[in-house]
């Protein structure tokens, strides 16, 4: 093996593995702060707060956040970091019942539903990843709710699914393939011993569906 590209890892036993190894390593979507590694991401804390901020400018205060599992240094965290600067920055006070916390899972997402309903005052929910968004959805409509007119439902990756689901999702974008190719391209450079920065950002964008409407 000559060099390494690894996904999500936090700080635990896989990274101490990972630091031991004299390979070149390639972080995808890690907030570990470490030499060793050359790092691969999107600034998730400011890609967040574009979201939420696409539902406030829309006209939702009641803004739940439903996401898998928070852990320290990882990406959730920072998407709930944004998510909290942008209500402060609107004048919304943070309700902690308002955030929805399970697993990256479609049917986290449609179990999140009756909990989302039966919060006051919530119009809209920004979910961290588009499979929880979907099954959010599925479980409101389930429940005959109408989306965006009683609930918007934001997403976050732009997963082809998005635009198939009904509504069509409104997400953030990441672009995941081309994050891929550069992963590949900059693990292909650090072998070559070709000069490479030890971090690098990728742009993100909000792509506007039906799944979010403007309230009056």
């Amino acid at each position: 093996m000559d060099g390494l590209i690894v996904v999500g890892v936090y700080r635990e036993g896989l990274f101490e593995a990972l630091k031991g190894l004299s390979l070149p390593t390639l972080l995808i979507d890690s907030y570990i702060e470490d030499d060793h590694f050359y790092r691969l991401g999107i600034d998730d804390e400011a890609a967040a707060h574009m979201a939420t901020r696409h539902l406030i400018d829309r006209g939702d205060r009641g803004i739940a956040f439903v996401t898998g599992v928070i852990r320290n240094d990882g990406v959730v965290e920072r998407r709930f970091a944004g998510y909290r600067r942008a209500l402060s920055e609107a004048g919304i006070a943070f309700d902690a019942a308002r955030v929805l916390s399970g697993s990256v899972s479609f049917e986290w997402g449609a179990e999140s539903a009756s909990s989302l309903i039966g919060l006051a005052d919530v119009t809209a929910a920004f979910c961290t990843a588009d499979l929880v968004a979907a099954g959010l959805q599925a479980g409101l409509l389930k429940r005959g709710k109408r989306i965006p007119q009683d609930y918007a439902v934001m997403g976050f990756d732009n997963l082809s699914m998005s635009r198939m689901i009904y509504p069509a999702l409104t997400t953030v974008d990441q672009g995941i393939l081309a994050k891929g190719r550069l992963a590949g391209n900059l693990i292909t450079a650090i072998l070559g011993k070709e000069d490479v920065p030890r971090r690098t950002m990728t742009s993100v964008s909000i792509v506007a569906r039906d799944s979010v409407g403007r309230r009056n």
